[in-house]
């Protein structure tokens, strides 16, 4: 079910206003589980709309890292290391 931007402000204006899910899911004509999902998230966060993660995980560890620039340093080297 594909939810419009403005469909949030209305449920959540029809909320304050003391309507019931159902009433504001047969209004809008959209399931009262989406309604339901709406209203909690806003009771919660605050806010109607998807918010991006604050920031993403390394998928790769600090050795794992060193691991893979060593085995390409050794591979461009015709796998002998460079002596210092």
């Amino acid at each position: 079910m594909y939810v419009c931007k403005e469909m949030p402000y209305y449920v959540i204006c029809e909320s304050k206003y003391g309507t019931g899910y159902k009433r504001i899911s047969k209004l809008l004509k959209v399931p009262a589980s989406i309604v339901g999902a709406i209203i909690r998230k806003w009771k919660e966060h605050n806010f109607s709309i998807n918010q991006p993660r604050p920031s993403a995980h390394r998928k790769i560890s600090h050795r794992g890292v060193k691991k893979i620039s060593r085995y390409n340093c050794v591979k461009e080297n015709n796998g002998l290391y460079a002596h210092s």
